[in-house]
């Protein structure tokens, strides 16, 4: 009997920090149908190259497991750009 109210204090308690810890690190990353308009996949619709870099600046601003960086620009002059992701 003891053994068992240990353990549902225990597991109480870890989903308590989990649920704690959630809610701290949540942000606010926009989702892709409010920057680009659609929902990726939606038929006849493809983001521009423009449209793309806007969302991975806008998902950089809004999380911090995002880094979104330009390294330079292509040949046609559009911005040459990776994302890391975490």
């Amino acid at each position: 009997m003891i053994k068992n109210k240990f353990f549902s204090t225990y597991l109480s308690f870890c989903v308590s920090i989990f649920l704690f810890v959630s809610a701290i690190s949540a942000q606010k990353a926009p989702a892709p149908i409010d920057v680009l308009g659609f929902t990726p996949g939606d038929d006849k619709k493809l983001a521009s190259w423009n449209q793309i870099v806007d969302y991975f600046k806008k998902l950089d601003a809004g999380s911090d497991r995002v880094k979104f960086e330009e390294i330079g620009k292509t040949t046609m002059g559009a911005p040459f750009v990776y994302a890391t992701i975490s």
